[in-house]
């Protein structure tokens, strides 16, 4: 029980904020003047992904109506960084503008590559939540979730596929991190998410942020982070492919 807390706790801590309403990517490339606004910040965050790891990218990009999307990224040998944000006057992707201008995170895409794929497994944090027992609790769709809970801190754990999902809430709070996880059930028997080469990993906070995904490709791992709301991390996390 005790294993299952301290490894959860681990990617509590790394969630921030963000904030949206959709906008779609493309399916295929397209030329940038014939693009929508989306569909061209993301083609210019294809051209600088200049990466042998495998760019992964979802399809839906939450923001604020009347605002704008655009990135910043950042690559090395065997990591990047896109970092979403929402503006109110268009700025290029990278731009030296972005340092200055007010802007608001909208989501952190990170994909970081590992010696071995076992290694890179081991950053999934993912857990078989039936063989590590706690108090059964029935979601929806036939799905039982897991609770345990230590100083105060409650999570209710689940499988679906290949995934492994968790709500955290307080002890004193369990209806809804309870209510969370049905919500999050019913989401996704209607949205797909993206398959893992092995496993993947959603925590959803439901007294706070901390909202975060991880999910490997091979001997890669990418996580997404930096968003407003469990939906927002589901939306984006039902359009990679």
């Amino acid at each position: 029980m005790k294993k299952w807390i301290q490894r959860l706790a681990f990617v509590t801590a790394t969630g921030v904020v963000g904030i949206g309403t959709v906008a779609v990517l493309p399916t295929s490339q397209i030329s940038v003047q014939a693009a929508t606004e989306t569909e061209q910040v993301m083609a210019q965050v294809e051209d600088a992904l200049n990466t042998s790891l495998p760019v992964t990218l979802p399809h839906k990009i939450p923001v604020t109506s009347g605002k704008h999307l655009t990135a910043k990224t950042s690559v090395s040998k065997n990591y990047y960084k896109v970092v979403f944000y929402e503006t109110s006057n268009k700025v290029p992707v990278n731009a030296k503008k972005l340092a200055t201008v007010s802007k608001k995170v909208v989501a952190r895409i990170q994909m970081e590559r590992y010696a071995t794929k076992a290694e890179a497994l081991s950053h999934v944090n993912y857990l078989d939540y039936s063989k590590y027992g706690g108090q059964e609790v029935a979601l929806t769709h036939g799905i039982t979730g897991y609770q345990n809970a230590g100083a105060g801190q409650l999570y209710t754990g689940w499988n679906e596929g290949r995934w492994a999902l968790a709500t955290h809430t307080y002890t004193d709070q369990n209806a809804v991190g309870v209510a969370m996880a049905k919500d999050t059930v019913n989401y996704l028997e209607t949205h797909m998410l993206p398959a893992p080469d092995r496993y993947g990993y959603i925590q959803l906070n439901a007294v706070g942020d901390g909202h975060f995904l991880s999910l490997q490709k091979g001997t890669s791992v990418m996580t997404i982070d930096k968003v407003a709301t469990a939906k927002t991390l589901l939306e984006i996390a039902t359009s990679v492919r």
